[in-house]
């Protein structure tokens, strides 16, 4: 994988790779993640890396690891693994102003193209930011692995990719279902509610029964 730094700024060791001053046109594999960004040391990575730049495309949305971008970023994108219906949920934080951007898609229309199904675009609260902030301290996602340490194998799951942005600083971890626990399928509903999309069942609490 892609080389990170490392940053000990208040005692906190953080990780994540430096965020590019410009990007690269669209139509190029490096606007959204850097070259190797998902190569492993089994793995090239380049279909996996084609896959999302390729939603995120469909989806309209900016690239998180280069350019002028808000103060702070995080995206969620979730793949289904039975339909080609996407959804892609972006929160920002540009000085005093929390916004939130949501897109479903489905498809293929008789083009072979995605289309836009559902698109929410709205601001959030000081007290839903501080609600989001405080999920993702306690899912310590900039020390989340780019692999989970312990992999859950699931028949069919989907595949989900979270981007972290903060400053100068970029975080990419990808993962399929049975990967999201804890602290961090919190933060991953907690974003689909404040879209106000349908949660998806994996994220959903366990019932005791």
């Amino acid at each position: 994988m892609l080389a990170c730094w490392v940053s000990h700024d208040n005692a906190v060791t953080t990780f994540g790779v430096r965020v590019r001053s410009t990007c690269t046109s669209t139509l190029y594999g490096e606007y959204y993640f850097q070259d190797r960004m998902f190569s492993t040391s089994e793995d090239d990575g380049v279909a996996d890396r084609g896959q999302y730049s390729r939603v995120l495309r469909d989806l309209h949305e900016p690239s998180l690891s280069c350019g002028p971008t808000p103060d702070e970023a995080y995206r969620v994108v979730w793949i289904s693994p039975f339909e080609p219906d996407p959804v892609g949920i972006r929160v920002s934080r540009t000085g005093e102003r929390f916004e939130l951007v949501a897109t479903a898609l489905r498809g293929p229309d008789e083009n072979y193209r995605l289309v836009t199904v559902k698109r929410t675009e709205k601001a959030l609260t000081r007290t839903q930011w501080q609600t989001l902030t405080s999920a993702l301290s306690e899912a310590n996602v900039w020390l989340m692995p780019f692999q989970p340490l312990k992999r859950v194998f699931v028949l069919d799951g989907a595949d989900w990719l979270f981007e972290a942005r903060s400053e100068t600083k970029y975080h990419v971890v990808p993962r399929h279902s049975g990967d999201e626990t804890g602290p961090f399928k919190t933060v991953l509903r907690l974003l689909f509610t404040l879209a106000g999309f349908p949660v998806p069942e994996e994220l959903e609490p366990a019932v005791e029964r």
